[in-house]
């Protein structure tokens, strides 16, 4: 339920390669696939920084006619 709180804010941090980091503003944690997964539906965790590309994301344009 959404309650407006900080543990509900994300900061995009722009790592400068093409990639973003999502860090929670209230825990300052980095939104992390648990175990590195490549697998669909794996579940995603908030931990410090690892520096792995568990941590790494990016955006990819969606266009609608």
């Amino acid at each position: 339920t959404y309650n407006a709180g900080d543990n509900q804010w994300f900061r995009i941090v722009d790592k400068g390669d093409g990639t973003v980091m999502i860090t929670n503003v209230a825990s300052g944690w980095i939104l992390t696939i648990q175990g590195g997964s490549l697998a669909d539906g794996a579940p995603l965790i908030q931990s410090s920084d690892v520096g792995d590309g568990s941590q790494r994301w990016y955006f990819i344009p969606v266009y609608v006619h």
